[in-house]
């Protein structure tokens, strides 16, 4: 799985990823979700993700509204790198399954391999509204329900759980299940086990987590999350 995409800007109108390029990757896709449950999901026939892009490595993409308004930014070396950036209302306008720029989306990476044949998906990176930048502190608001994974308190984490990545280190963090017949399951990182989150939820204070990940045992779940970052500077 493809791992450290980054969020590296974000603005009225313009969404700025950056793509560690991995050996045997022919190119890169782009897809987008207006919810973290339609991120999620992968099934092709239920899925709520709609691919936007596809491009080589190492190639800087731009959309053209940016280039119209001449928001094109000098990006610097790309050695070993892919770099995306774009206005999403570039594509919502012609696709209602896209979400606008005024609201907050979700995004996956895509790996192609040398045959054409698309592989493994990043996490899903959590894309905030353009506002979540106006103050020194920001705040995120989170929900999905996630269908029984058959992992238990314990296990470590599989491509079955869902897995995502806020923009900046989290400062605190309120999850909680909110229905469900299942055991919702959390874990921070990929080599640590899952816990079991508590009926009254839990709270963590100065985590510094980027990456957060979600399982269930014995049924589906719904949980709710409320995640605040210190944002250092604006992107």
């Amino acid at each position: 799985m493809i791992k450290n995409v980054r969020l590296v800007g974000r603005q009225d109108n313009m969404v700025d990823i950056m793509i560690p390029d991995r050996t045997g990757v022919s190119a890169y896709k782009i897809w987008v979700s207006p919810t973290l449950e339609g991120a999620y999901d992968l099934n092709p026939a239920t899925t709520g993700l709609v691919e936007i892009l596809e491009l080589s490595p190492q190639q800087v993409y731009v959309s053209p509204s940016l280039k119209r308004q001449g928001r094109e930014k000098q990006m610097g070396s790309n050695r070993g790198i892919t770099r995306v950036v774009f206005n999403i209302n570039d594509f919502s306008v012609n696709d209602p399954n896209v979400p606008n720029d005024d609201q907050q989306f979700y995004l996956r990476v895509q790996e192609v391999d040398m045959s054409g044949t698309g592989t493994s998906f990043s996490p899903i990176l959590i894309v905030p509204p353009p506002e979540f930048y106006y103050f020194q502190q920001g705040t995120l608001t989170l929900v999905a329900t996630i269908p029984d994974t058959g992992l238990n308190q314990g296990d470590l984490p599989n491509n079955s759980a869902i897995s995502f990545i806020v923009p900046k280190f989290a400062s605190y963090v309120h999850m909680l299940q909110t229905g469900g017949t299942g055991q919702l399951l959390y874990s921070p990182i990929e080599s640590m086990p899952l816990i079991n989150i508590p009926s009254g939820g839990l709270n963590l204070f100065s985590c510094a987590n980027k990456q957060f990940i979600f399982s269930t045992d014995g049924g589906s779940a719904t949980f709710q999350l409320f995640v605040s970052v210190v944002l250092e500077g604006s992107l």
